[in-house]
């Protein structure tokens, strides 16, 4: 299904269909981006005050 969006001057053709599924999430996906969240945020406690994903960050930068 596609929908014309009318926003100022312009047109803007839309498939809503594709938006809309791309937004809804299953129980599990957001219980997968919540555990991968505190992981990510998570001082572990040989890092300097680094959390896992600042690590990653650096060891990516670092590494490529």
């Amino acid at each position: 299904m596609n929908t014309l969006l009318i926003s100022g001057e312009t047109l803007q053709e839309w498939n809503v269909s594709e938006i809309l599924t791309d937004k809804v999430k299953s129980k599990d996906q957001l219980i997968t981006e919540m555990i991968q969240y505190e992981y990510d945020n998570t001082i572990g406690p040989y890092c300097d005050g680094l959390t896992y994903l600042e690590i990653e960050q650096l060891n990516n930068t670092y590494n490529q």
